[in-house]
């Protein structure tokens, strides 16, 4: 499955003492908790120090999961008492729920079992897709595109 802008989730970033500022070790600990609750494996959740409490200010935190690249995470901030949204900055595939549904849309489209290779972890699809690799029971091999719709859906097909 793709994730989109759509993973969104408000936390309570709470104050740090009475400065005027956001706790960014529970920022990181919340983002952490959200994406492991979707049984996702975090390596690290990285927020910037020192977030003065603003109301509608934005600022990113860099989200590492096991075996893929660091992806920038939007929050914004909703109000005074530490509130926010956060969301990814752009679209991702969650490699283990991709790679069965291209091996079952092989399977079904040509009558072969097919090994999908998409890679490990999420990964950030960029505007001309991410690409996976399927080797055919005959040995040989097919690039697959996959893209994210508006919606967040996942798609493929047969690339270059």
């Amino acid at each position: 499955m793709a994730r989109r802008d759509g993973l969104l989730a408000l936390a309570a970033l709470a104050l740090s003492g009475c400065t005027e500022r956001l706790d960014s070790a529970k920022g990181e600990a919340q983002i952490r908790g959200f994406f492991e609750r979707k049984g996702l494996v975090v390596e690290n959740v990285d927020c910037p120090r020192k977030v003065e409490l603003a109301p509608g200010a934005s600022f990113v935190c860099t989200i590492r999961f096991a075996g893929s690249p660091p992806i920038e995470v939007a929050v914004t901030q909703l109000d005074e008492r530490g509130n926010a949204r956060f969301r990814l900055t752009g679209p991702v595939v969650i490699t283990s729920e991709v790679t069965p549904k291209i091996e079952a849309w092989i399977q079904e489209l040509a009558g072969v079992d097919a090994d999908v290779d998409c890679g490990a972890g999420v990964q950030p699809v960029p505007a001309g897709g991410y690409r996976c690799r399927a080797t055919l029971p005959d040995g040989g091999a097919k690039t697959i595109l996959v893209r994210v719709d508006d919606a967040g859906a996942a798609t493929w097909s047969v690339g270059d």
